[in-house]
């Protein structure tokens, strides 16, 4: 107990020296300018160059949550692994088909993620280190690149702020990214040491990036080889890579309409010591109240389960079909309210018009229209 929390103590210390540090270099050279000739000291100035401060920054750091994807991307092709998907923000490219393709979709707490098909077969030795650390090796060559810039350009303050900015966010982003930090969510460096070392953890990812990639291009996740799904044991599952493992159990369990077994595993999870994530927990909960809906429709269990803290976190996953999925059996069975059904069924159209993923609409729809037959048959 004493290390991990030594272990969230060092990571909370090295993110506040990384804002300490661009705070000072960013304020510096904002008074820097303000010292030159060029400026008049007045207000407008002041108004001005903190103006340009802010988009300086955003731009920057923006631009390098871009760098950051775009090495993980190249350095996941160089080790083998294909493309799948590259996000940044809301919008997404994807392969499917053998065609790219733009799509809108967004996660709660991610700026951008680049998915790829990993190489070889499940159980082989699977290429880590470069992979993940490939945002960060992108990130220190920007660096890199704007220091010189910063050094021999003409001495024009907006430019040189927003170099400053781009350089300190690259350093600021590979050395969170990059030293080793376990959080809720581990990091790249983290992560890299971890896939060398347990081959469970290994195994994991292989599947977990595998079955991204067959969800792409179309295959639902209950034609999957079955032997993917074997839920780890309760030690392995304390294990933050290993740990989603048990989530996608669930998924496939749904995915075949076995709710009442669902219902278990979901319940076991949720009550479990493990390292599944809170957004993946929040999840594991809406699919727990769809079962319920399912199963005994107990109005008293489902209220229990959607605590404040899920409905807080299930609100920033709107992007997510299967959240109004449920929202929509609430408000057909549980609370009946006809003008929250049909606002449900129409946020999870309006989704599905741009979603990624047309093998997990499908199996939405599946579970919208037993919902619809459960409730019409209980009407009669």
């Amino acid at each position: 107990m004493k290390r991990k929390k030594l272990k969230a103590f060092l990571s909370m210390a090295l993110m506040m020296l990384a804002g300490v540090i661009a705070g000072l270099a960013l304020g510096f050279a904002a008074g820097h300018y303000l010292d030159s000739p060029s400026s008049d000291g007045s207000l407008s100035d002041l108004l001005l160059i903190f103006a340009g401060l802010m988009f300086s920054m955003y731009l920057a750091a923006y631009v390098q949550i871009i760098l950051h994807e775009i090495g993980h991307l190249i350095f996941g092709l160089l080790t083998g692994y294909r493309f799948v998907s590259f996000r940044i923000g809301s919008v997404m490219l994807i392969r499917r088909g053998g065609r790219l393709k733009l799509c809108r979709f967004s996660l709660a707490g991610t700026g951008g993620q680049c998915i790829m098909d990993p190489p070889g077969e499940l159980g082989r030795d699977l290429p880590v280190m470069l992979y993940n650390f490939g945002g960060v090796i992108m990130n220190l060559l920007s660096v890199l690149l704007a220091l010189p810039l910063l050094a021999c350009l003409p001495d024009i303050p907006m430019l040189r702020l927003f170099l400053l900015s781009f350089a300190l966010f690259g350093f600021v982003f590979a050395l969170t990214n990059g030293i080793p930090l376990k959080g809720k969510v581990n990091n790249d460096g983290s992560n890299a040491f971890a896939l060398r070392k347990n081959a469970a953890a290994r195994r994991s990812i292989w599947i977990q990036l595998k079955g991204n990639a067959l969800i792409a291009q179309g295959v639902p996740t209950q034609d999957m080889p079955e032997e993917w799904f074997v839920l780890p044991s309760d030690e392995e599952m304390k294990n933050s890579i290993v740990a989603p493992l048990g989530p996608l159990c669930s998924d496939r369990l749904m995915a075949q309409h076995r709710f009442r077994e669902a219902a278990q595993l979901q319940d076991q999870l949720l009550r479990g010591d493990n390292a599944i994530v809170p957004v993946h927990r929040a999840l594991l909960v809406n699919d727990r109240v769809f079962c319920e809906i399912m199963g005994d429709s107990n109005a008293e269990v489902i209220d229990a389960l959607m605590t404040k803290e899920t409905r807080r976190l299930l609100d920033a996953l709107k992007s997510i079909p299967s959240v109004w999925r449920t929202r929509y059996a609430c408000a057909l069975t549980v609370h009946p309210d006809e003008k929250a059904a049909a606002n449900a069924l129409r946020q999870f159209e309006k989704i599905a018009a741009s979603y990624p993923y047309p093998a997990e609409l499908a199996h939405e729809r599946s579970l919208i229209t037993l919902v619809e037959e459960k409730n019409a048959s209980s009407a009669q």
